[in-house]
């Protein structure tokens, strides 16, 4: 009997047990109906992550209020990570944030396009009028306007990278910090993305790859292939040998925050030297720019000062032999002066 008796009441606890947690879901299931219809989702404040939950959907994107799980302070309805937001930049450029840039690669707008063709068009007409004179030789300067474009194209490619690398270096700066506070690398990243919105503007480069990467992270989508993706698509040297270093620390516990400051300082010596090479050739790129004008005034003097005394380089075959090997060595020299003052580290 006594056994009896004892295992009764441990029935009768069991059923009252499970009464309570049937009462108590049912209240859960009520609060969230209540919530959806008034526009709020997700889970009481204070209660268990999870519960109540309607369905998948809504456990996932309706995140946690205060005292959920993170304890990030994440609105309701913008899911686990502030990064799952859109940046500024994407949101200026009319790019959506899973749309990723590759780096290698610059496309012209239509603006720079027209900048572009409207500044080969105007330097092949200078260069008929001072060597030629003939409406018909603009034809053969077609292939300068097409080489000029691409070079302009490639000038906005490196000036991009560069601004990339130097957003980078913030970037790694920032986790470190975070690393060193005792961040984990997920936590970090969205820390970073935090700092840096204030620190680098709406056209930043870094902030639109932070928000696609933290969406990302929320998706359970390894970090490691993140950075590699990065590295890759970048471009830059720096940025993929530190993504290699990064991913094969973690891989066998290394020292991070070690890494990342090492490569913040290997990267913000590597700008220091280029800045002290600029700001040491600026006065030389200079006068080489005023050199590379000065034939052109010279004959643009000439013409407006005597307008017969070059004549004989218009009108006869053996000027205008002439003028294309002046102008060929004056390609030349003004390529080779480029060639000087252009130093990379």
């Amino acid at each position: 009997m006594p056994g009896k008796t004892g295992r009764s009441r441990k029935c009768g606890a069991q059923r009252r047990i499970r009464k309570h947690e049937d009462s108590w879901a049912e209240r859960q299931r009520g609060d969230v109906m209540m919530r959806r219809e008034s526009g709020k989702g997700g889970p009481p404040s204070g209660g268990r992550p999870g519960d109540g939950a309607v369905s998948g959907k809504d456990s996932f994107q309706g995140g946690l209020s205060a005292g959920g799980w993170l304890g990030d302070g994440a609105a309701p309805g913008k899911g686990f990570f502030r990064g799952s937001r859109q940046s500024p930049a994407g949101r200026r450029h009319g790019r959506k944030t899973g749309a990723r840039i590759d780096y290698r690669d610059y496309r012209l707008s239509a603006g720079e396009w027209v900048s572009a063709v409207f500044q080969a068009l105007l330097l092949c007409a200078v260069l008929d009028y001072l060597f030629y004179r003939k409406l018909w030789v603009l034809v053969f300067f077609l292939p300068l306007g097409i080489w000029y474009v691409s070079g302009y194209r490639q000038r906005k490619l490196t000036a991009r990278q560069k601004k990339l690398t130097g957003e980078f270096r913030e970037l790694l700066g920032c986790l470190s910090v975070s690393l060193r506070a005792g961040y984990s690398v997920e936590n970090s990243l969205v820390e970073a993305e935090k700092d840096l919105t204030g620190m680098l503007g709406p056209d930043s480069l870094i902030l639109e790859e932070l928000a696609f990467m933290n969406s990302q992270i929320r998706l359970s989508v390894p970090v490691e292939s993140l950075l590699l993706d990065l590295g890759r698509r970048s471009g830059i040297e720096d940025v993929e040998n530190f993504a290699a270093v990064f991913v094969s620390g973690r891989k066998m516990g290394g020292n991070l925050s070690g890494i990342v400051r090492s490569a913040s300082a290997a990267i913000s010596d590597k700008l220091d030297v280029e800045r002290e090479i600029e700001a040491s050739l600026a006065a030389k790129k200079y006068e080489q720019r005023i050199m590379s004008v000065m034939p052109c005034g010279i004959i643009l003097y000439m013409q407006l000062t005597s307008p017969g005394y070059l004549d004989v380089l218009y009108t006869t075959a053996l000027g205008m032999l002439v003028m294309t090997g002046c102008l060929a060595v004056y390609a030349a020299a003004v390529l080779w002066g480029n060639s000087i003052v252009q130093i990379e580290v």
